[in-house]
């Protein structure tokens, strides 16, 4: 199961390698679709890999630890601080993509006038 974590991560650069067309800033709207549901999966993949599997998040009841592992090195904020983050941080190349995207569609519209 964690080799899925390494495939799912090297497969979104591989596709991104062999789909992308010629012209560096083109890439074709199916292929667009496919990376960004191959990047979706995988970002949730790692996501819920490092909640659960490294974080133990979801395995204790403890009062005052909801979530948390029994054993924990950092104050209990750290890490509802660091569950935050790591899922902003994750899905911040969302807004990357959706600007690409718009980026193309006003050069679209611009040499179509």
């Amino acid at each position: 199961v964690n080799s899925g974590k390494y495939f799912m991560a090297m497969s979104v650069p591989f596709f991104l390698y062999y789909f992308i067309t010629p012209d560096a800033k083109k890439i074709t709207n199916t292929y667009w679709y496919f990376y960004t549901i191959l990047k979706f999966t995988e970002t949730t993949y790692v996501i819920c890999w490092d909640y659960y599997m490294d974080w133990g998040l979801l395995r204790s009841s403890s009062p005052g630890r909801y979530g948390l592992r029994p054993k924990t090195q950092y104050p209990t904020k750290f890490y509802y601080l660091a569950i935050c983050s790591n899922f902003l941080l994750r899905y911040f190349w969302l807004l990357n993509g959706f600007h690409w995207t718009y980026i193309a569609r006003q050069d679209n519209f611009e040499r179509n006038m």
